[in-house]
């Protein structure tokens, strides 16, 4: 029987979030679905970015996508953000991963993306597809907080989904040369293996502000991004502290808030080369892209 390759549509959601859920969150022992934790790419408006291999009417293979803008001083690049790659279990080894990214690629190429990103430990797969390997993220670890739940007077403490994603873009801009374009609905995201995501903001008269995103999960915190005012560091990371007695860190090399946790903490550091890259115009190439960094908290 051949295999179709082709773009999901809304009806294929139903089939494709069980297959998605069984492999990536409930099989490996996690909660929370799919589409509540990505609701911005698991959804019926991006199923044209959502690419699904067919065979006899059965789903055999699928990939999700998310498309964003990625943010320089003098332009912003269009990029295809790849995940939850899967194949039939029964049917691993017969390249139907491959092909699957293999036209999909060719399909968000057409549509204008310029560079596709994802995030593996199985480098050499997607190396053999064309994708070159490039992270400059950073990993860390810290075992001194307190946990007692409290947060210092000066930091107010919501659920990311309540926030004011406004008043969040601000600082970003102001503060960030380079960035994600966030759409309103990102803010609702809750990376695996997340149980719940808080943003701590940090306000003081005649100070810039500043804000942290705080994941936990079971008695662990993971600190996705500290931006803003590095006034506010100080009471950004010890109500993180407070809260955890546990945390990990995902950040990058060239980053303000790696800086100042690098100099100010005991944190343990260790390189987190997961991110591989693939142009999709001649206009780019991977000595650009070598020294980006997605966020944890943005990607699939």
């Amino acid at each position: 029987m051949t295999i179709s390759h082709r773009a999901a549509q809304p009806a294929d959601l139903e089939r494709l979030g069980p297959m998605l859920d069984n492999e990536f969150i409930f099989g490996k022992g996690r909660k929370t679905s799919f589409a509540q934790r990505y609701p911005s790419t698991f959804c019926a408006a991006n199923v044209g970015n959502i690419f699904v291999a067919e065979e006899n009417g059965q789903i055999v293979a699928a990939f999700l996508c998310k498309r964003f803008e990625w943010h320089q001083p003098d332009r912003n690049w269009p990029g295809a953000m790849v995940g939850a790659v899967y194949a039939d279990p029964k049917r691993r080894g017969e390249g139907l991963g491959s092909a699957l990214l293999k036209w999909g690629l060719q399909a968000l190429q057409a549509a204008g993306a310029e560079f596709a990103v994802l995030w593996t430990t199985q480098p050499d797969f997607y190396g053999r597809l064309g994708w070159s390997s490039a992270d400059i993220g950073m990993f860390g670890n810290c075992g001194s907080g307190t946990g007692s739940g409290a947060a210092l007077d000066s930091v107010r403490v919501l659920p990311l989904a309540l926030c004011n994603e406004r008043e969040v873009d601000d600082i970003r801009v102001q503060c960030l040369d380079e960035y994600v374009c966030r759409q309103s609905l990102d803010y609702a995201q809750q990376p695996i293996p997340a149980e719940n995501v808080d943003i701590l903001l940090w306000t003081e008269d005649g100070e810039a502000p500043s804000y942290a995103l705080l994941g936990r999960v079971g008695g662990t915190g993971i600190l996705y991004e500290m931006v803003g005012s590095e006034s506010g560091f100080a009471d950004l990371w010890e109500s993180v502290r407070l809260r955890h007695k546990k945390i990990v860190i995902n950040d990058s090399a060239d980053s303000a808030s790696y800086r100042w946790l690098a100099q100010h903490t005991d944190i343990v550091w260790e390189s987190k080369k997961l991110a591989m890259w693939l142009p999709l115009s001649a206009e780019i190439d991977i000595s650009t892209m070598s020294q980006w960094y997605i966020p944890y908290f943005d990607r699939i």
